[in-house]
């Protein structure tokens, strides 16, 4: 591997995305840019293996947005390159949790930010839980093992005990939790001595 180049990548398919989350600097209807057409994406999925990078996370945006997702995916595992796919979920039905075991990802993670009201709250759209639960038995009815993202903010700070009855009946090969990093001076931000109280905690 070069010395200058690391060995754990995120790569950012496409600025798209579905959804507009209180805490998200993406816009939906408002990418950041042109997205890279195919034949870019190959040859930066070839560059990443030829310098020896072990493991790309796979976000956006949203990247199931892009058609292509699982092609980028393969052609970076079978260079024997670990795959990971960050998905907010709404989209990660049963033919596209197919697309990503035979793309060889080796863990897909979902958006879940709160039980069902507080969830569709953040997310700003009814029945995005909902997509997250079916999201979750698609994976693990095709065999991909997934894991929950919760970003806390004030408004889910104190659900995170009545969450982890429905996490661990779910069965994710992890939990992952972190801090919401302000966007604006104002918003759903954790006040400053709760955000302590939790950088504790998790």
């Amino acid at each position: 591997m070069s010395q200058n180049f690391a060995a754990c990548v995120e790569w950012e398919l496409t600025g798209r995305c579905d959804l507009e989350c209180v805490h998200c600097y993406v816009r939906r209807g408002r990418p950041r840019g042109r997205d890279l057409d195919r034949d870019e994406m190959a040859s930066i999925a070839s560059r990443l293996a030829d310098l020896g990078c072990r493991s790309v996370t796979l976000s956006g945006g949203e990247p199931t947005l892009r058609r292509d997702w699982p092609r980028i995916a393969d052609a970076l595992s079978s260079r024997g390159v670990g795959v990971q796919l960050v998905s907010n979920g709404q989209r990660m039905g049963p033919a596209e949790a197919r697309a990503a075991s035979g793309a060889g990802v080796r863990l897909v993670l979902l958006s879940l930010d709160g039980l069902e009201r507080t969830h569709d709250r953040i997310r700003r759209r009814r029945g995005s839980f909902g997509r997250v639960l079916a999201a979750a038995e698609a994976l693990r009815g095709s065999d991909v093992p997934f894991g929950f993202l919760t970003t806390i903010l004030e408004w889910n700070a104190d659900e995170l005990e009545g969450m982890e009855p429905l996490v661990s009946e779910l069965g994710p090969a992890l939990w992952q939790i972190w801090l919401a990093i302000p966007q604006s001076g104002g918003g759903p931000w954790p006040r400053r001595g709760r955000a302590r109280s939790l950088a504790r905690r998790i």
